[in-house]
């Protein structure tokens, strides 16, 4: 079904519900089919930037979208949402949201309503026999192979027993160095063996801290770390800042995701600088599309602390193109690791990434994206992937392998989608997991990595 026909179709749901409600028939809720990627976006879908206007932090409910005329009574009903919805954001705290019964619309049409994007969460690494799991049910499938069967936490730390972040971590086999990472907010850094060559031998590494390649500490091969390395000195308080990147695909199934983001960055960015210690943040954003697509392949703006220029930017973008289910992600992470100018004495690193669809891997000329695991490990990146609505079991797939590797989590929108009234498809293969509004997950991804960073 098409984004145009799905649309016509919510209209005349909405037509019969409020014919329902005038003749005191209670509405019943038909959930649209789930949408995956459109066999065809040749039709171009375009998104009206929208300017601020998000809603407050700690609201509930539907927002109206900025510029969305008033109703002279209520709006329509909501369909397929209970009276009271709950919601856990990511760190546990409970949102409860009462929806009181609509009167029945007399005087004017029904208004559309713009409800956040509700999302939920994985950390493939807290549950890493589950991941390992997902991954041998996948295997033989296409995507890249990244092999993280084994894995070694290295956690740094001064000699207060603080976290020391952003610090260069070097492993070696030997007299060769078989990987360079950097440690995160809370110290830590990921070393997958089997993933890197030359590690696939021996039973010892090495792991020198720092520039000092004269000093290292052995450890023993194992199934698992942590290796920790405990400085001689003492670090003195890291100043809270951030750089974090938006990739967002903008081929024509991407319309809502994009309005969502453009109407709520404003609200991210105040609520991020509300936080302990007002860390400072800056942000870039790179859109793309697909190699056929005759408009961009990608579309970028570099790190900027002045949120309305990136909120012009951001209001730039629009959803068209594509035309196949895969789009070329590839060349948008190679982009966004290599050609935006990452702050490297900035503690937070953090790119999310926002599709609904897999990676092309078939394109000789792009960068594979296990590639880019690689750099974003040394640049102390970490990627949260954001899996749209329809996103095919193969996008997760390589979804999740960004965010573990990089000791990130994989995030999926639930609801709020592709259908507007709710009931996307749930693009992650999990039974249980925590649900919120995205945004409210996002800033509490920022604030437990600042967290981190002072030792909490």
């Amino acid at each position: 079904m098409t984004r145009t026909t799905l649309r016509f179709t919510l209209v005349l749901a909405t037509a019969a519900m409020t014919l329902q409600a005038c003749a005191g028939v209670a509405p019943t809720s038909a959930g649209a089919p789930a949408s995956a990627k459109k066999a065809s976006e040749s039709a171009t879908t375009t998104t009206t930037p929208t300017t601020g206007g998000a809603t407050a932090t700690g609201s509930v409910g539907a927002n109206v979208a900025p510029g969305a005329p008033a109703a002279a009574a209520s709006s329509a009903p909501t369909t397929g949402k209970a009276a009271a919805d709950t919601s856990i954001s990511n760190n546990g705290a409970s949102i409860v949201g009462q929806t009181a019964p609509a009167p029945v619309q007399t005087t004017a049409p029904a208004v559309t309503t713009q409800t956040a994007l509700k999302a939920g969460a994985i950390d493939d690494n807290a549950k890493f026999a589950d991941f390992l799991a997902f991954e041998a049910a996948y295997a033989g499938q296409k995507m890249r192979a990244y092999d993280a069967s084994e894995r070694h936490v290295i956690v740094v730390k001064d000699a207060a027993g603080k976290p020391v972040a952003n610090t260069k971590v070097t492993v070696s086999a030997g007299d060769n160095v078989v990987w360079t990472g950097k440690t995160y907010a809370n110290g830590q850094a990921l070393f997958h063996p089997k993933a890197n060559k030359g590690s696939d031998v021996g039973s010892r590494f090495f792991v020198t801290v720092g520039d000092n390649t004269a000093t290292s500490t052995g450890f023993t091969r194992t199934v698992e770390g942590p290796w920790e390395i405990k400085l001689d000195t003492t670090q003195a308080a890291p100043v809270p800042k951030l750089d974090i990147q938006f990739v967002v695909d903008t081929t024509g199934s991407m319309g809502p995701e994009i309005a969502k983001l453009q109407a709520t960055v404003q609200s991210i960015a105040s609520r991020i600088k509300a936080l302990p210690g007002s860390p400072a943040a800056r942000f870039s954003l790179v859109g793309y599309k697909d190699q056929q697509d005759s408009e961009y392949l990608t579309k970028k703006t570099d790190f900027t602390g002045n949120i309305t220029d990136f909120q012009t930017a951001l209001n730039a973008l629009s959803a068209s193109g594509g035309g196949d289910l895969p789009e070329d992600l590839e060349s948008a992470l190679n982009e966004g690791l290599t050609t935006l100018a990452w702050d490297g004495a900035t503690p937070i690193r953090l790119s999310f990434l926002i599709t609904d669809a897999a990676p092309h891997i078939d394109y000789p000329q792009t960068v594979p994206y296990t590639t880019s695991i690689g750099k974003a490990q040394a640049l102390g990146i970490k990627f949260y992937p954001i899996g749209a609505s329809g996103l095919t079991k193969e996008g997760e797939f390589a979804m999740r392998q960004l965010a573990q590797a990089t000791m990130g989590q994989y995030l999926f929108i639930t609801r709020g989608g592709d259908e507007q009234t709710g009931g996307g498809e749930v693009s992650a293969t999990v039974d249980k997991f925590k649900e919120g509004k995205l945004d409210d997950i996002v800033v509490d991804i920022v604030n437990g990595e600042l967290k981190g960073l002072n030792g909490q």
